[in-house]
């Protein structure tokens, strides 16, 4: 039985995992990222102590191991095989692969994180058996990945399919990448947030407003909490917001029209509710012939084994790629 690395690293945690062809992760192991306090390097040698442990752990099974994948936030370039920049993370121009291959002596390959979480969805989580998927995260941004015909598509270099930095109000907002009005301006958690609290200032005697006001904390659950107590302002906020995410998968679904599209972070966790509002806003926004079979819309399954299994995932895709004649 073959056995691949999965390396899934974050902002705030560092997973990794022994993973089967089947995507079955056999050992699993998690520290803190410490992002502010290690360098680029010495992250992935925290890589290196946590594998080491793997292998213990599973014996003389480690043996099988033929490859090992990376997910990394950021922009990878596919051809140099190393992490260009990854905004919350100390990686500028990191041979990651290089690094990583000299210590392991397996072949090593790097991906975008939310692209092999995707891979991971498509293949065994929400999108098995489709042909095409997208999956779209709406957590601390907004990211996600494109699966065709069973394989990650990135862009020529590795840097495509930015789902969070699509336009999708003009002027709008000020996004993180510099550019207004993204998709991540109106979707992520954050911009909940933001609209949450806006709508308490403007409304402050509204349950909301109360509630915001002696909130120690402010999530994107929250005004759907104060929307289910019969609040017409956090129910107002939760519709706005739904709205833009059901444009922004209208646009997704003009551009790539994918069998199925699959909604993971924190806000898709509202549950089938949340899932069915946005999908009636996007297929009703899209621009989808009453002939044609519209794409289904749906919630991610495999939560924080996405990233592990995804990575083990791309590493088994490009070992077979190297050896296929």
């Amino acid at each position: 039985m073959r056995l691949f690395y999965g390396i899934d690293i974050g902002g705030t945690n560092v997973k990794t995992g022994i993973v089967d062809e089947a995507g079955q992760i056999l050992a699993r192991s998690s520290q803190k990222t410490l992002a502010g306090e290690r360098s680029g390097e010495a992250i992935l040698d925290s890589v290196l102590a946590q594998l080491e442990t793997l292998k213990k752990e599973i014996g003389s099974r480690s043996d099988n191991v033929l490859a090992a994948g990376v997910g990394s936030p950021g922009v990878i370039d596919k051809a140099r095989r190393t992490i260009v920049r990854a905004f919350n993370l100390p990686f500028i121009n990191l041979d990651a692969a290089a690094y990583l291959e000299s210590r392991l002596h397996v072949p090593v390959t790097i991906g975008n994180d939310a692209n092999l979480a995707a891979l991971a969805e498509s293949r065994i989580g929400a999108g098995k058996g489709a042909e095409s998927s997208l999956t779209v995260t709406l957590g601390t941004g907004v990211g996600g990945g494109v699966v065709l015909n069973d394989r990650v598509y990135s862009g020529f270099n590795g840097a495509g399919c930015e789902l969070g930095h699509v336009v999708l109000v003009e002027n709008g907002v000020p996004c993180t990448c510099g550019r207004r009005g993204c998709i991540e301006s109106y979707c992520s958690a954050p911009a909940l947030i933001r609209q949450t609290k806006e709508a308490a200032a403007a409304e402050p005697d509204s349950m909301l407003g109360r509630a915001v006001m002696s909130a120690d904390k402010v999530t994107g659950h929250t005004p759907y909490e104060l929307a289910e107590a019969g609040c017409p302002v956090a129910a107002g906020v939760v519709a706005r917001y739904q709205r833009h995410v059901g444009e922004a998968l209208a646009n997704y679904i003009n551009a790539l029209n994918p069998e199925r599209i699959i909604l993971g972070g924190g806000i898709s966790h509202q549950g089938q509710a949340f899932i069915e509002a946005v999908a009636g806003i996007a297929l009703q926004e899209a621009f989808i012939l009453p002939e044609v079979e519209p794409p289904t819309i749906t919630a991610a399954i495999l939560g924080n084994d996405a990233g592990i299994v995804g990575a083990a995932m791309f590493a088994m895709d490009n070992l077979d790629d190297r050896q296929r004649p």
